[in-house]
């Protein structure tokens, strides 16, 4: 697709901003391409050719293999174990998601995701149980279309949560066992007293 060479040319592999620190400036970017097609295109594109939608789904499509990329060419270095780059760049990638199914896939009328159709057919949206027609194509939902690909690479994450749990259990433990051997001696202690104040 010719709009997204220019993407390609700069957050393709070997370029500057493959990493996952970068993954905001895909966003941007996408927006500012999004704003000169409305401006250039408004008045030309028909509606049912769902021109900025499709870009998007293809946006979609390479932007998740570039992160693919990125996360299994950094699964096995020391640097990708940071859990705050990893995490940021998946909520990042669902916030993104969720602004584009808002503004392309979602039924303001009741709120709901809808399948969306491009091309022949597509010009009108089709009652329930009726049939498009057979040159309309449907665009790929926009939900987890990069979100998704961080499943397999969470392992940094969880272990860091398995770490923290087993400190947290371990500090509370030993806060506990001080709290009855402080107990246990306060008990002695007062036992002491009392037998001392017998025997007086």
């Amino acid at each position: 697709m010719q709009q997204l060479e220019s993407y390609e040319a700069i957050f393709a592999e070997g370029c500057e901003h493959y990493d996952l620190a970068s993954v905001e400036r895909r966003w941007a970017w996408l927006k500012r391409l999004i704003k000169t097609v409305e401006t250039k295109f408004a008045n030309i594109c028909p509606p049912h050719w769902r021109l900025l939608h499709t870009i998007v789904c293809e946006f979609c499509t390479r932007t998740r293999a570039h992160l693919k990329g990125i996360l299994q060419q950094g699964s096995g270095r020391d640097e990708d174990s940071d859990v705050s780059v990893l995490l940021k760049a998946l909520q990042t990638s669902i916030r993104f998601e969720e602004e584009m199914i808002g503004r392309f896939e979602m039924d303001n009328s009741d709120g709901n995701v809808v399948p969306v159709l491009i091309g022949a057919g597509a010009e009108t949206k089709p009652e329930q149980g009726e049939n498009t027609s057979a040159d309309a194509v449907q665009l790929p939902p926009i939900t987890g279309s990069i979100s998704s690909i961080f499943d397999q690479f969470l392992g940094p994450y969880i272990l860091l949560e398995r770490t923290n749990l087993d400190e947290m259990i371990t500090r509370v433990t030993g806060e506990e066992e001080d709290a009855l051997f402080l107990r246990a001696n306060r008990d002695a202690d007062a036992e002491d007293e009392l037998s001392a104040s017998a025997n007086a």
